[in-house]
């Protein structure tokens, strides 16, 4: 697999250290994160209009499911 993706597209261990302390450290996190953006994004894009996932979060935020929401 190494051989198939390349050296350039191997993604160090700190660099996703460092995007979880984002993560972490976030007020509002996103719901999910590329965490390495040289790698097979073209197919996420055409999988997913939202790589964040921050608006299908604001949706369900808005449907009251339960009737727990409060006006």
């Amino acid at each position: 697999m190494g051989k198939m993706m390349g050296s350039s597209l191997i993604q160090k261990s700190e660099e996703i250290a460092e995007i979880i302390k984002e993560i972490l450290l976030s007020a509002k996190p996103h719901f999910r994160y590329v965490t390495n953006e040289k790698c097979f994004v073209a197919n996420m894009n055409a999988k997913l209009v939202d790589l964040t996932g921050d608006k299908l979060q604001d949706v369900v935020d808005e449907q009251d499911f339960f009737g727990m929401k409060s006006e």
